[in-house]
């Protein structure tokens, strides 16, 4: 009579720790590069966090040593603990200091992976290290990571990651959420204060109605068109580290590159560490970008644009710049008739510039 066998079982401790481990890598893997377009140096740090949780996994899978569960229970609360900071205080240091960032379904789904396995792997470290299960090559080992496999292609291509991977504040390429929005209508009184500094706007926008007209003032174009922002013309002159006025735009946005082309709109920038005060009420949605690019003049002088990986290029070589790492905060104002924004006169975005 044959001797009945017993099946492995569907997963060991050892297989599931490796296969959190591996996921929240992986992840991290996937969204260093996007984050990576406005802080390089997260952007590098994620990377090399997520080679070492995937060197982590296969060490605890392989090996016996403790040394691989020490790793694990230690980085992973540690790094757990770093998310919930920034999460909570903002970040400590870098170009989004004192910024805190919103919170994304699968930021949250990392750092819960990140602390079960710690957790397993500290409980693993205080017995005697069988209840981990066997190492090696096992069914029970594998089974967790071959899960987590198939899925980081649906992981790659969700909503979830798009969110996560680029902007650390709020999941786009910039900084856009409002800085000082919190819900409170406006009074009468500020109606009408946001009113007339909307109307001085209004007005200095057609002070150059084409983009030729731009051009004959002395405004310098920054960059090509592109979708959702067309050109946008700098006025050298205009003084970066003052305080926010509405008579001083930075910037003048038209449709297209022809000479003809409307103006549509006006652009605000300011450098400093702080967002500016900008228009009354609590509606209009600065956005960071951590860097400029110093561009050379024909006169001799120099025009520093903010680095914008749209228009500017992630190393100034669209607009022929030098890059710096000056931050500065930009606005855009929808002000020109005809060229309302459906989605407000603050809208970082206008749905109807194609980039051409």
């Amino acid at each position: 009579m044959a001797t009945a066998t017993n099946a492995p079982p569907l997963a060991s401790l050892r297989g599931a720790t490796a296969g959190l481990v591996a996921f929240a890598g992986a992840v991290h893997l996937l969204v260093a590069s996007q984050r990576g377009v406005l802080w390089p140096a997260e952007g590098a740090a994620l990377a090399a966090w997520g080679v070492v949780q995937i060197a982590a996994a296969f060490a605890l899978v392989t090996t016996a040593r403790s040394l691989a569960w020490s790793v694990v229970s230690v980085a992973g609360t540690a790094a757990a603990a770093a998310w919930l900071f920034t999460r909570t205080a903002g970040y400590p240091f870098g170009p989004f200091s004192s910024q805190t960032p919103p919170t994304h379904g699968l930021e949250v789904a990392v750092a819960v992976a990140e602390l079960i396995a710690a957790a397993i792997a500290g409980a693993v470290l205080l017995t005697d290290g069988r209840v981990g299960g066997p190492s090696g090559l096992r069914f029970e080992n594998l089974t967790v990571l071959a899960l987590v496999a198939a899925s980081i292609p649906g992981v790659a291509a969700s909503s979830w990651l798009e969110a996560y991977g680029v902007d650390p504040t709020t999941g786009t390429t910039h900084v856009h959420a409002p800085v000082s929005s919190n819900g409170i209508p406006l009074t009468t009184e500020e109606r009408r204060e946001l009113g007339d500094e909307l109307d001085v706007a209004r007005a200095l926008a057609q002070s150059h109605p084409t983009l030729a007209d731009a051009r004959s003032a002395g405004l310098v174009v920054s960059g090509a068109p592109a979708v959702g922002v067309g050109v946008q013309v700098f006025d050298p002159t205009t003084a970066l580290d003052g305080p926010f006025d509405p008579s001083t735009p930075r910037a003048w946005i038209y449709a297209n590159g022809a000479d003809d082309a409307p103006v549509v709109g006006l652009l605000y920038d300011l450098v400093g560490a702080d967002a500016p005060a900008g228009f009354t009420g609590e509606t209009d949605a600065w956005h960071l970008h951590p860097g400029e690019c110093a561009v050379a003049l024909a006169d001799g002088s120099t025009l520093h644009v903010p680095l914008d990986p749209v228009v500017t290029g992630n190393s100034c070589e669209p607009v022929d710049g030098v890059l710096g790492d000056r931050v500065h905060w930009m606005l855009r104002v929808w002000v020109s008739s005809g060229w309302e924004n459906p989605n407000g006169v603050f809208a970082h975005d206008h749905p109807a510039l194609p980039a051409t």
